[in-house]
């Protein structure tokens, strides 16, 4: 995820289920948790429409 490492962060791992998803990450002390929050939601929701995955998606 380049939004991780543009922000100084490191990925572990992510899990996806039915309607939600959880990230295990490092967080940089300069980075607020809603920034990267943010930045992750809008780089897959680019990801899906671009690439036509998830059709009905409305977006979160």
């Amino acid at each position: 995820m380049g939004n991780h490492h543009r922000h100084n962060c490191h990925l572990y791992r992510v899990n996806a289920v039915e309607d939600h998803i959880h990230i295990a990450t490092h967080l940089h002390p300069t980075v607020a948790l809603a920034t990267l929050v943010e930045d992750v939601k809008t780089a897959t929701t680019t990801h899906m429409k671009e690439n036509r995955l998830f059709q009905n998606f409305p977006g979160w």
